[in-house]
């Protein structure tokens, strides 16, 4: 990564990194995203149940995947598609933390939130905890969605959304109030969630450059019900004319 390759001469070229060095998601600041180094490994198993008792384990319990469809740039992303996938996404409306995509770019940023927000004007959540762990970690591009997928895993486990180590000032283009959520700078817990632990979930996004776009729900497995049984994935190829 240090290197002067193609990849990072080019992404520094096209202004998609930051000049400061930092990915401020949600941010003020926020300029462009810091690239990354990382890797993630998941361990993946049927669901029992007798995993109920299984301390730490976590269960995707709805998932879905999209194309971005047309958008302004190669980059940007399509706030409808967005929408979409996560009206797909089995569970979606109950998450009370979402684990963004978040980049940290001025064009990305406000249009991930407005595509949460159109989403979440038809939830039952009281609010929304809106984390970030490319603001702490960077963008480690092929490695993005497991940082985040594994960010998540804490969330749902432990209750505590990440900090987003990057927050100063809220991106006033973002507009995060139409959310109504939190993207907190230091720890915080989950309001109701420790009383009521059955009804929390996390979302996470993942948004590629290809197009494809991927949303999940995960749950912590002492805390799955019977709602949560159906666990059909939803691959969605077909695009109407507009996300074309």
């Amino acid at each position: 990564m240090l290197a002067p390759s193609f990849v990072h001469v080019g992404a520094a070229v096209a202004a998609m990194t930051s000049e400061t060095g930092r990915c401020h998601t949600f941010d003020a600041a926020a300029d462009g995203y810091c690239r990354g180094e990382g890797c993630g490994v998941v361990m993946l198993g049927i669901r029992r149940p007798d995993m109920t008792s299984l301390k730490g384990g976590v269960a995707a319990t709805g998932f879905a995947v999209k194309h971005n469809g047309q958008s302004a740039t190669f980059t940007a992303l399509n706030s409808i598609s967005q929408t979409r996938l996560m009206e797909a996404c089995k569970g979606a409306r109950l998450t009370l933390a979402v684990e963004a995509h978040g980049t940290g770019t001025k064009l990305g940023d406000p249009i991930e939130i407005a595509g949460l927000a159109n989403f979440k004007k038809a939830t039952t959540a009281p609010r929304t905890i809106l984390n970030a762990v490319k603001a702490n970690l960077g963008h480690t591009e092929p490695t993005a969605g497991a940082a985040g997928y594994l960010a998540s895993l804490i969330v749902a486990v432990a209750n505590e959304p990440q900090p987003n180590a990057a927050l100063r000032t809220a991106n006033p283009v973002a507009r995060i109030e139409k959310l109504d959520c939190l993207a907190p700078p230091t720890d915080t817990v989950v309001a109701g969630a420790t009383s009521s632990p059955r009804a929390f979930s996390v979302g996470v996004s993942s948004f590629g450059y290809s197009g494809i776009i991927a949303h999940a729900v995960l749950k912590a497995v002492a805390c799955i019900d019977d709602d949560d049984n159906d666990l059909s994935p939803t691959l969605d190829a077909k695009c109407s004319r507009r996300e074309l």
